[in-house]
């Protein structure tokens, strides 16, 4: 129900929008280390092996959905660019594949990549290479 309110009352009305402008900024920053440390702590490693194949097929299909493409369009010598990601969403990919992957996985693999066949390269690597440490 809208109110119509005339002199403060209209004041009190922007100062409380105002809050819950704050509020919700501030409830989403702190979410973030919250968010953070859960994706660095505890790490559990997968425990099969999930080859290039596999990391190329995820890719592919999280690249299809995302830009709503069909997947014979999206081939293992693509780069992100030539498929249209921009740095915003190629940094939600490497998000939501951390995710799956339950590792931490360097930006640099996917931004320094000429393709996907690469990209999987790279993935597949930082998977030895954090099982070998934690080992």
């Amino acid at each position: 129900m809208l109110a119509i309110c005339s002199g403060s009352g209209m004041g009190h009305q922007n100062t409380h929008a105002r809050a819950n402008s704050t509020t919700r900024t501030s409830q989403s920053t702190s979410i973030y280390p919250t968010l953070k440390e859960s994706l660095t702590m505890n790490r559990i490693l997968p425990e099969k092996n999930i080859d290039e194949a596999a990391i190329f097929q995820w890719l592919q299909t999280y690249i299809c959905k995302t830009l709503d493409m069909n997947p014979a369009s999206v081939g293992l010598h693509d780069n992100l660019d030539s498929l249209g990601m921009d740095s915003a969403i190629t940094t939600a990919l490497a998000m939501d594949l951390e995710g799956w992957l339950n590792i931490e996985i360097p930006l640099s693999i996917l931004f320094e990549a000429d393709s996907l066949e690469q990209i999987a390269a790279g993935v597949s690597a930082e998977i030895n290479r954090q099982q070998v440490s934690v080992e």
